[in-house]
């Protein structure tokens, strides 16, 4: 997939997932529509190089949130054993550099920043369809339980995370 294929597709989940923080009683600020470099995301401006921003700030009555959208074809079948000790389970994951990034903006910024990932359910690659919807967690909650990075995909290498360490939208 070219880059604004790509663009394209992640704006397409980012307006899915505003739909649904809305639904949720969310306000949103979407941080992700502010100007920004030719192939690069709206960064926060420090006095460093910038740190890159989540893709929304939330507000609720119980507070905010700053939330990275992340849209997926689909799960990842991981047929290796997991921190579990399990051979085979559905991981979804990002780009290593990125996360890096989130969670440096949670501490410089002292704010609750989540990763939501959604996935269309397509077929992973030698594997049946897997799940589809909205799955997210909290970037420090998803520090304790990476499952495994790898330097052998994406641009700066990727971690991933198992399905069952993520929460589902109905508890947004």
């Amino acid at each position: 997939m070219n880059f604004k294929k790509a663009l394209e597709y992640g704006q397409k989940g980012e307006q899915t997932l505003s739909s649904v923080l809305i639904q949720h009683g969310f306000s949103l600020i979407p941080t992700c529509n502010l100007p920004s470099s030719p192939g690069k995301g709206p960064r926060l401006q420090n006095g460093e190089a910038g740190i890159v921003l989540p893709d929304f700030m939330a507000f609720s009555k119980s507070g905010v949130l700053c939330v990275e959208a992340k849209h997926k074809h689909g799960f990842t079948w991981y047929r290796n054993k997991n921190r579990y000790g399990v051979c085979g389970s559905w991981q979804t994951g990002i780009d290593l550099s990125s996360y890096e990034q989130y969670k440096k903006f949670s501490i410089d910024t002292n704010s609750q920043v989540i990763l939501c990932f959604l996935h269309d359910g397509e077929a992973a690659k030698d594997s049946e369809k897997s799940p589809a919807g909205i799955y997210w967690n909290y970037i420090f909650d998803l520090e304790n339980v990476e499952d495994h990075k790898s330097d052998l995909w994406g641009r700066h290498g990727m971690v991933y995370w198992n399905i069952e360490d993520l929460y589902t939208e109905e508890s947004l």
